[in-house]
């Protein structure tokens, strides 16, 4: 079977699209984010909270985190 693919920033900008494609290409992500919600693994990247839970056993680390607030898209 294959290892979790942890996804920081999971539900950001950049993150909900890599988190898409994981599941459009039949894969179930790991979503790191640090709002509590279902189906996501809670963590502070800033704080390291979280973060031992979260990596363990992931075979891949995808980082698209970005610092709270930041806007990713060159829109704002």
């Amino acid at each position: 079977m294959d290892k979790p693919i942890l996804v920081t920033g999971g539900n950001g900008t950049v993150g909900r699209e890599v988190v898409r494609l994981l599941r459009d290409a039949g894969r179930q992500p790991r979503v790191l984010s640090r709002k509590r919600g279902p189906g996501l693994v809670t963590g502070d990247l800033v704080t390291g909270a979280g973060l031992e839970e979260a990596v363990r056993g992931a075979g891949v680390v995808v980082h698209a985190a970005t610092r709270p607030g930041r806007d990713v898209t060159g829109l704002h």
